[in-house]
């Protein structure tokens, strides 16, 4: 899937289909007349969720065959779109919200997998790293935005990516470089600290050092070493400067995060 990050109305949405050697057999568009397309998220049943990132956008459902026409789907909130994903098993769409004190939502769908109605909830803190989820009382938008009319949501510092797996729902935050997990059974969240700008950096680095990681979080919070760099730390690169010998490489490290 490709996404058209264009605004004005020229955005939209494409499927490219490749052949098993990586050559491009055909593609087609899929949406469009949207605005601002960002990230989006695929269904179980076959279909793409493409997301307006736009203060008053809308994620439609789209047939990445063609062959049906994609549809709006309003129950899922006017607000600054960003990321979709699907837990199948508790049958709910979580959405991400691309601003510096955005929300994240959780869809629950009438008659899964209908998406044409249901309950949009935002999820608040409920202390010690427990979400309460509350219902939007205006998930349109019409007078107040939707991160802003709950007490108690929790901000998240421009929500992007979201992932689902085992049970847990992933989310990205870009202005703070962090990944949260929430626990769908449990209802908690942890976050890891993932990048270079945050305060505590699950990345050490030293001049001295032979071994340099990169942490990520495992489903129940506990660190796990992503990669590993072999070799003294080297001083940042500027762009368009080779890779120093002893670059960052994927390693197994015991349990593999997910």
């Amino acid at each position: 899937m490709v996404n058209s990050e264009v605004p004005g109305g020229q955005g939209g949405a494409s499927a490219i289909e490749f052949a098993p050697d990586g050559a491009i057999r055909t593609g087609r568009r899929i949406l469009g007349l949207t605005s601002g397309n960002c990230a989006g998220g695929a269904t179980p049943w076959g279909t793409w969720l493409s997301c307006e990132e736009v203060d008053a956008g809308y994620v439609f459902e789209c047939d990445p065959l063609g062959v049906k026409a994609a549809v709006r789907r309003d129950a899922l909130g006017v607000f600054k779109h960003e990321a979709a994903c699907i837990d199948p098993t508790g049958r709910r769409v979580y959405l991400t919200e691309d601003l510096g004190d955005s929300g994240l939502y959780r869809f629950t769908p009438d008659a899964y997998p209908d998406l044409s109605k249901g309950v949009l909830e935002i999820a608040t803190d409920g202390g010690a790293g427990l979400v309460v989820w509350k219902r939007l009382p205006d998930p349109a938008a019409a007078t107040t935005p939707t991160r802003n009319q709950v007490p108690g949501t929790l901000r998240f510092k421009r929500g992007e990516g979201i992932f689902f797996d085992t049970g847990i729902v992933y989310v990205a935050t870009t202005s703070d470089d962090r990944v949260h997990a929430y626990d769908t059974a449990t209802e908690r969240t942890r976050c890891s600290t993932t990048a270079r700008r945050s305060p505590t950096r699950r990345c050490t680095r030293s001049t001295t050092s032979r071994a340099t990681r990169r942490r990520g979080l495992q489903p129940e919070g506990r660190p796990h070493v992503l990669s590993r760099r072999s070799g003294p730390a080297s001083p940042r690169r500027r762009p368009g400067r080779p890779a120093p010998a002893g670059a960052w490489s994927s390693r197994s490290a015991g349990r593999s995060a997910r």
